[in-house]
C-alpha cells in the first residue's frame, strides 16, 4: 500500500508511474480522495468507492521508444499529439501520421542531457532529501532493540516530527523519539 504515498520507480530513462488512489463518490461534487484504506471503510447507502491502483514505472529512454507504437497510442487515445512530442519526442501530422524530420530534430537535441538511471517521483525524492540514508541507517539501528511489533509506530513518529520541522533532518534528530526499550 507504499503506492499510495510513493510512486512506483521508473528506470533507464523511464519515467515513475502513478499512485493508487481511493475516490468516494468519484465524478460528483462530493468527490473526496480519502488516500489508502487502513482498517474498514462505512459507506451510507448509495455511496460509490472507487479504488484506482497505481501504475509500474517506466523502463528505458522515452525517446528511443518506436514512432509506430507512439502513433498507436495517440491514435487510441492514450496520448495527445503535445504529449507524444513533450514525452517521446514525435512530431504528429494531421492525417495520423509521423513527421520524421521533425521527429529526428526533437530526438537528437543536445539538450535532453542524460539519462537518469532512477526515477523515484517527487513524492520519495521530497522524502529522501528530508530523511537522508546516514539517519535512515541510524533509525533502523535504534529500532534494532524495540520489538517487531512496535517499529513501524516509532519509525512514524519520527517521520512525522521531522515533517513538522519542514527541514532536512540529522542523524542526531532521532533523540526527539528514541524508542524506550521494552
Amino acid at each position: 500500500m507504499e503506492r499510495f504515498q510513493f510512486h512506483p520507480w521508473g528506470r533507464k530513462g523511464g519515467s515513475h508511474g502513478t499512485l493508487g488512489e481511493t475516490v468516494i463518490n468519484p465524478d460528483t461534487p462530493e468527490a473526496k480522495s480519502i488516500g489508502k484504506i487502513v482498517d474498514a471503510l462505512r459507506l451510507e447507502p448509495g455511496m460509490v468507492v472507487q479504488i484506482l491502483t497505481p501504475s509500474g514505472g517506466a523502463f528505458g529512454d522515452p525517446f528511443e521508444r518506436r514512432t509506430d507504437l507512439v502513433l498507436r497510442d495517440v491514435l487510441d487515445g492514450f496520448l495527445t499529439p503535445a504529449e507524444a512530442k513533450r514525452q517521446y519526442g514525435v512530431s504528429i501530422i494531421a492525417r495520423g501520421k509521423v513527421d520524421e524530420r521533425a521527429t529526428a530534430r526533437l530526438r537528437s537535441r543536445p539538450a535532453r542531457g542524460t539519462v537518469p538511471e532512477f526515477d523515484f517521483g517527487p513524492a520519495r525524492e521530497a522524502f529522501e532529501a528530508m530523511f537522508p540514508p546516514k539517519m535512515q541507517d541510524r533509525l533502523i539501528e535504534l529500532l534494532q532493540d524495540v520489538p517487531p511489533s512496535q517499529r513501524q509506530y516509532w519509525k512514524g513518529r519520527v517521520v512525522t516530527e521531522l515533517q513538522g520541522r519542514g527541514r532536512r533532518g540529522r542523524k542526531d534528530d532521532l533523540d526527539i523519539a528514541e524508542p524506550a526499550k521494552a
